[in-house]
């Protein structure tokens, strides 16, 4: 089954007629990397999620999933990078993602962070 990730890479490709193939030689990757990462057979590499969101939208992606890429690829490798953030922001991510809010509680904080679906 295809990630959130995957699905959105695949459905901008579908939708500005771009292949594995063509995006692959444009990204300097090899089609079998790009389907690996697409349908979740391999981690995606945190610095080519600029590369392939920036392509996509040059060949006309549109839409707020497009911009959601990072956030997508973060939760597909279920990882997510620290580095950068202040000691309050780290400390923040680590408490609220070991948290044991209610569904109610987080539908709030995704309502004000602007993540609902």
């Amino acid at each position: 089954m295809l990630s959130d990730y995957g699905k959105v890479i695949r459905k901008a490709r579908v939708e500005t007629g771009e292949t594995l193939s063509t995006m692959a030689k444009s990204l300097q990757k090899t089609v079998s990397f790009l389907s690996a990462t697409e349908t979740g057979r391999k981690k995606i590499p945190m610095d080519l999620v600029p590369k392939i969101k920036e392509y996509l939208i040059n060949k006309g992606a549109k839409g707020d999933d497009i911009n959601k890429l990072e956030l997508y690829a973060s939760i597909a490798n279920e990882e997510l990078s620290l580095t950068g953030l202040d000691i309050n922001r780290q400390k923040a991510v680590v408490k609220f993602a070991k948290s044991e809010l209610t569904q109610e509680k987080l539908n709030e904080i995704m309502k004000i962070l602007d993540l609902e679906d």
